[in-house]
C-alpha cells in the first residue's frame, strides 16, 4: 500500500481542479493502482467533498482564504518554519519526531511516501500585476519545499500533467531550475512549458504527456434526467454553452485602471456576443458554473449580464452545484462552447464539442489545444475583438460537423498521451 501526499488544496468547488483529480482517480484504476491511499491539505474541511472519494482531507492554513494578503503571508512564512523544524527533526530520527509531533498533518507527512506538488497551473505565471506577488510567494514556497520533501524527508516528489513556467524574477528561475532537479518524476500538459523547461536546462527528465482532467470519464446521460434543473435545460433548442470568469476582465482595457469598471466593460462585451448569437440562430445560451468559490462564483456573472441582455428568456445559468462529471456529460449536449475556464473546455473537446478557447495572454495552458483546435479558435482574451468574435462563431456553427469530427479523430491521440502519466508513474514512481 502507497502512501500518497497531495500537499495544496484541490478544492472541489472549482469543478476544473476537481476534474483533473477524478481523471487521476480514473487513471490509477486504468492503471490496476488501486491500493493507494490518498491524504490532502484542504484550507477547510466543510466546504471540500473530496473525503466522499475516499481522499482523507488534512487541514491545512485553516480558513486563510479569507484573510488579507499580509495575514496570508505571515501565516505561510510561520508554516514553512514549523515544516523546517518538523523534517530537521524527522531526518534524524522518525520514531522520535513521530511521538514529539502528533497532529494530523506532521502525521501524514511522515507517513507519505509520494508528495504530489503543483498541480494544474499552480507553477505557471500568468504575469498579471494583481497576481504577481502572489504568484512569486506560491513559486518561493512550493519550490522551497521540494528541497524539504527531497533532502530532509526523503520523500519521492512527483509533478504530474502540470503548466510551470515563465517567471519574469530571475531568483525564482534560479530556484525552480535548483529545485526542478530533485523532483522524481514530471510531466508536462503543455508544449509551451515543456520548451520552458528546457531553456531552464532542467537534467532530469520530464515528458510531454496531456492533462489528466481528459480521463475524467462523463456521467450516463441518463443521469441529467434525475436532476430537474438540468432536464429543464438539456431539452432547450440549439445549445449554445459558455464560461465566464470574474477574472479575465483584469487582462483587459489597458486603458481603464479600475478593476471594476474593466469588469463593466468585460460584461457588456459578452451581452452583445450572446444577443448576436441569440438573434442569428435562435439558440439558447447556457452560462455553465465551473466555478463556485467564494472569490470565484460564475453564477454571479450570470446575474450581473442578465440585466443587461436582451433576450432574457434565452439566456440560462446552472444554478445549483454538480459533480465535474455531470458538467461534462451535460457540456456534451452543447452544439458549440465558448469557455474562458479552460477545465470546461476540456470537458467540450472531450465531447467533441466545437469549442472556442479563450485564455488568458501569455497563458502556457491554452497551448494543450494547439492539436485539438486549429489556431483561431484559441484565442488571447487581451487581444480579440466582437466582430472576429462573431466571425469564429459563424464558422464554428455552420461548419459545426466538420469540426466535431476532426475533434473525435485528434481526441484518440490525446487520451493516449494523458494515459501516459500512467506509464510514467509505474515505471519512475512505483518502479514496475
Amino acid at each position: 500500500m502507497k502512501n500518497i501526499l497531495i500537499a495544496e488544496e484541490i478544492p472541489s468547488r472549482n469543478k476544473g481542479e476537481a476534474a483533473i483529480l477524478f481523471g487521476f482517480l480514473d487513471l490509477l484504476k486504468k492503471i490496476e493502482r488501486e491500493d493507494i491511499n490518498f491524504s490532502m491539505f484542504t484550507f477547510d474541511k466543510n466546504s471540500n467533498d473530496f473525503n466522499k472519494e475516499g481522499i482523507e482531507l488534512v487541514s491545512y492554513l485553516e480558513n486563510i482564504s479569507n484573510e488579507n494578503e499580509i495575514i496570508k503571508f505571515f501565516t505561510g512564512i510561520y508554516f514553512f518554519i514549523k515544516l523546517m523544524i518538523f523534517s530537521l527533526f524527522y531526518s534524524i530520527n522518525r520514531n522520535l519526531t513521530d511521538k514529539l509531533f502528533t497532529k494530523e498533518i506532521w502525521r501524514v507527512y511522515s507517513n507519505a511516501d509520494i508528495v504530489l506538488v503543483g498541480h494544474d497551473g499552480l507553477l505557471e505565471s500568468l504575469g498579471s500585476k494583481t497576481s504577481k506577488k502572489h504568484e512569486n510567494w506560491t513559486f518561493f514556497f512550493t519550490y522551497c519545499s521540494i528541497f524539504i520533501y527531497k533532502i530532509l524527508m526523503k520523500k519521492k516528489v512527483i509533478i504530474l500533467a502540470a503548466s510551470i513556467g515563465a517567471y519574469s524574477s530571475a531568483f525564482i528561475r534560479k530556484i525552480a531550475k535548483i529545485s526542478l532537479n530533485y523532483v522524481d518524476l514530471i510531466t508536462l500538459r503543455d508544449s509551451k512549458s515543456y520548451n520552458y523547461l528546457e531553456t531552464l536546462n532542467i537534467k532530469k527528465p520530464f515528458s510531454l504527456t496531456a492533462d489528466l482532467a481528459f480521463l475524467m470519464k462523463p456521467e450516463p446521460s441518463n443521469n441529467l434526467l434525475l436532476h430537474k434543473e438540468l432536464t429543464y435545460l438539456m431539452n432547450l433548442n440549439n445549445i449554445v454553452g459558455m464560461t465566464i470568469s470574474n477574472q479575465f476582465s483584469q487582462f483587459r482595457f489597458p486603458e481603464i485602471d479600475s478593476i471594476e469598471n474593466k469588469y463593466k466593460e468585460h460584461l457588456v462585451f459578452y451581452s452583445q456576443v450572446i444577443d448576436y448569437i441569440i438573434e442569428k440562430y435562435d439558440s439558447d445560451i447556457v452560462l455553465i458554473s465551473h466555478a463556485i468559490k467564494k472569490d470565484k462564483d460564475d453564477r454571479m456573472v450570470y446575474y450581473d449580464l442578465l440585466e443587461l441582455i436582451n433576450h432574457k428568456n434565452k439566456f440560462h445559468v446552472l444554478s445549483k452545484e454538480y459533480t465535474p462529471q455531470l458538467l461534462k456529460t451535460f457540456i456534451g449536449l452543447c452544439n458549440i462552447f465558448i469557455g474562458e475556464r479552460t477545465h470546461s473546455n476540456v470537458a467540450a473537446v472531450s465531447m467533441g464539442v466545437p469549442t472556442i478557447v479563450i485564455s488568458e495572454p501569455n497563458s502556457f495552458r491554452n497551448s494543450m489545444f494547439n492539436n485539438i483546435l486549429e489556431d483561431e479558435f484559441i484565442c488571447d482574451i487581451s487581444k480579440i475583438e466582437i466582430t472576429a468574435l462573431y466571425e469564429k462563431i459563424d464558422k464554428l456553427i455552420e461548419m459545426r460537423d466538420l469540426y466535431r469530427n476532426n475533434i473525435l479523430v485528434k481526441m484518440g491521440n490525446i487520451m493516449n498521451r494523458s494515459l501516459e502519466n500512467g506509464k510514467f508513474l509505474l515505471d519512475i514512481v512505483f518502479n514496475e
